[in-house]
């Protein structure tokens, strides 16, 4: 199963986020501004997702 975490926020703090995310995480698709190193994953067991 897969999880997902959606967020509304204010546009200029979504932008934030998102540039964040980007420096700090390595996405592979992100080419242009892939800065970041650490990879964005968690493994959760059921337990702790009930």
């Amino acid at each position: 199963m897969i999880y997902v975490t959606h967020l509304i926020l204010p546009n200029r703090i979504a932008k934030y986020v998102e540039q964040l995310l980007l420096d700090l995480y390595d996405f592979p698709y992100n080419k242009r501004e892939n800065y970041g190193s650490k990879r964005l994953c968690t493994h959760l067991d059921q337990f702790e997702v009930d």
